[in-house]
């Protein structure tokens, strides 16, 4: 086995012509992946889906949403002045990918002690719940948590709801 090593100035010239090359492409990439337009639409969807649901669909009583913030993104709701609680995407927080291989978007409605308030399904292309299980089924099982407390699922006092 032979092993060749070069010393000319041409050989030289090229590692740092490569090394340089490959600063650039790892800048560039850099760049894409912060200011791309994928990133900037990964940062919520909320706004997209808010409009498919109204205020007292997810809390009883509520009658406005308020502006859009935070990332990943929140809204509150209200009934008139008073602040009810707060709607969020399920899908901006967490994967909620179904077995096919597409997101569950579920609109969430969680007042400010932790406590589930309402829910909306808003987007699926799950098969089984179009050809075989009712969406009302679905719906049933996502409202059975209404009312759970889940400040105190997060704290570890209680085991995580089963739908």
């Amino acid at each position: 086995m032979r092993i060749l090593i070069s010393n000319s100035p041409t050989h030289a010239l090229s590692r740092r012509h490569g090394f340089f090359l490959a600063c650039v492409a790892l800048t560039f990439a850099f760049i894409l992946l912060v200011f791309s337009p994928a990133q900037t639409f990964a940062a919520g969807r909320l706004a997209e889906f808010l409009p498919k649901a109204q205020p007292s669909e997810l809390f009883e009583g509520a009658d406005r949403f308020g502006e859009i913030q935070g990332d990943p993104p929140v809204v509150p709701v209200y009934r008139g002045s008073d602040l009810a609680g707060y709607v969020y995407l399920n899908s901006d927080f967490t994967s909620s990918v179904g077995y096919s291989g597409k997101p569950i978007h579920i609109l969430v409605g969680i007042d400010a002690a932790g406590v589930i308030r309402g829910f909306k399904l808003v987007a699926h292309s799950e098969p089984i719940v179009l050809i075989g299980i009712p969406e009302a089924k679905v719906v049933a099982a996502l409202n059975s948590l209404v009312g759970r407390d889940l400040g105190r699922v997060a704290s570890g006092a209680e085991r995580p709801p089963q739908v």
